[in-house]
């Protein structure tokens, strides 16, 4: 399936639950999310496998109060997007695997990331490459027992994020860069549209 051009503007995307699902071999490319909000949803035991998400634009939208459990994202190649004055707040992200994904070439600015919980996931052999991660706001955010092994972020860029537990190089890490695209990922799918 493809998913090509689209503009996603002005929804409100609330109380749903999204649970049980196989989202595998599509094609997200050139789309615009704007000014979005997606508000106390449950996104739960999915499967997100083998996508290909590139040069989408996701700007000003707001993620709040969701709760993102027992899902895997396995594979995917997320590259050239960019992610700009969105914020991501009260969120639960619990329980998920993240895997094997190739993340590249792609700008994420100006975001605020605040009050979530991060809890007992696993993000593991992925790949981080030539990524932009600048401005972003990290605040009040409880990350637990996570396990984040065998990743790799190369072209000798620093990934600076104004972190309120972190003022100097300690805040520059490939950590921050997963902890953004982990976040992102499937709250992008979310988005996709119909």
């Amino acid at each position: 399936m493809w998913k090509t051009g689209n503009q996603v503007t002005g929804n409100q995307v609330t109380r749903n639950q999204v649970t049980g699902n196989q989202v595998t071999g599509n094609q997200v490319t050139r789309n615009q999310v704007t000014g979005n909000q997606v508000t106390g949803n449950q996104v739960t035991g999915n499967q997100v496998t083998g996508n290909q998400v590139n040069g989408n634009q996701v700007t000003g939208n707001q993620v709040t109060g969701n709760q993102v459990t027992g899902n895997q994202v396995t594979g995917n190649q997320v590259t050239g997007n960019q992610g700009t004055g969105n914020q991501v707040t009260g969120n639960q992200v619990t329980g998920n695997q993240v895997t094997g994904n190739q993340v590249t070439g792609n700008q994420v600015t100006g975001n605020q990331v605040t009050d979530n919980d991060v809890t007992g996931n696993q993000v593991t052999g992925n790949q981080g490459t030539d990524n932009q991660v600048t401005g972003n706001q990290v605040t009040g955010n409880q990350v637990t027992g996570n396990q984040v092994t065998g990743n790799q972020a190369s072209s000798g860029r620093k990934f600076c994020n104004r972190a309120a537990i972190a003022q100097d190089d300690a805040s520059c890490t490939v950590d921050n860069l997963f902890a953004t695209a982990y976040i992102g990922l499937p709250i992008r799918f979310v988005f996709t549209p119909q």
